[in-house]
């Protein structure tokens, strides 16, 4: 909740200053749109840098769609979706970071600084994720990134 100029709290203030909302709404693998995606990634890192914690992002794209800036199959981004839906925990937050290109998730850490080992180790248990998740040899298309994001960087 935040206060407004009253010193009440009002709940999700950004309703009101953003088109936030979900993509594949009511369907397994909850996603943000990039709006609201962007807003939940900048809000982390404002916590982040209050609390001096860190957290990860994680990146998807497609190989094959990099140079073109094409987008991701609509059916692959489900599916995509609904794979890192089960391989981040509840409380971290995935969507579009670019839409329709690239998909994102803010994993939240808690901690000062994970071990330098910690993004690598989270890429291949993602990879391996996704490649049970989508058809034939699709994840191998895919570039996975995990990035700790330095303090003041933007999105």
């Amino acid at each position: 909740m935040l206060p407004d100029d009253t010193g009440e709290s009002r709940i999700w203030e950004a309703s009101e200053v953003c088109s936030c909302g979900l993509v594949h709404a009511g369907r397994p693998g909850h996603a943000y749109n990039e709006e609201a995606f962007r807003y939940v990634l900048t809000l982390e890192q404002k916590r982040a840098e209050r609390s001096r914690n860190s957290f990860l992002l994680l990146l998807i794209r497609s190989k094959a769609n990099h140079q073109s800036q094409g987008s991701i199959d609509p059916v692959l981004a489900e599916a995509i979706f609904s794979g890192v839906s089960r391989g981040v925990r509840e409380g971290d937050f995935i969507g579009w970071y670019n839409d329709g290109r690239v998909v994102g998730a803010v994993l939240t850490e808690g901690i000062k600084t994970p071990a330098p080992e910690v993004p690598g180790r989270i890429g291949r248990r993602l990879t391996g994720v996704l490649a049970e998740e989508l058809p034939g040899h699709a994840a191998i298309e895919l570039e996975v990134r995990v990035y700790r994001p330095r303090s003041g960087e933007k999105g």
